[in-house]
């Protein structure tokens, strides 16, 4: 439970520093000014709450295909994002326009994919580890 929760904690951290580095890279290559602020905020939120349910599969299920259908589900829910924030500016709402503001979108959506990438990789890890500990236990002792 302990070596879970510093997996987790260890996936939040790096999540930030990465997705952290990227918003900056991106913002620097597109010349972002006070949008950068927002796209920081957003992913502060966004990868507290998938810590969040990381936790809660790694905690409830504790399987690797559980946790591999947590992220192609978050996957899916930054790519629906994306494309619902370019479906409102072409229904009138203009928040946002593809054409106009792909870096926005750019900034947004690779490191919040970055960020799920981390997440699976190392809770994978972690699952990985704790079966093969578990079956080494479980093999009876020759000698």
């Amino acid at each position: 439970m302990l070596r879970a929760l510093g997996t987790l904690l260890a996936a939040t951290a790096l999540s930030w520093l990465a997705v952290y580095a990227a918003v900056i890279a991106f913002g620097i290559a597109f010349k972002a000014q006070e949008e950068l602020i927002a796209i920081m905020v957003i992913d502060v939120a966004f990868i507290l709450v998938l810590s969040a349910v990381f936790a809660v599969v790694l905690l409830a299920r504790g399987r690797g295909r559980a946790v591999s259908i947590t992220a192609l589900t978050a996957v899916a829910v930054v790519v629906l994002g994306t494309v619902l924030l370019e479906a409102l500016s072409l229904s009138g709402q203009p928040m946002i326009g593809l054409r106009r503001d792909l870096p926005f979108l750019i900034e947004m959506a690779i490191p919040a994919l970055l960020a799920v990438l981390i997440h699976w990789a190392l809770v994978r890890r972690h699952l990985n580890r704790r079966d093969a500990a578990r079956a080494r236990l479980a093999q009876p002792a020759t000698g």
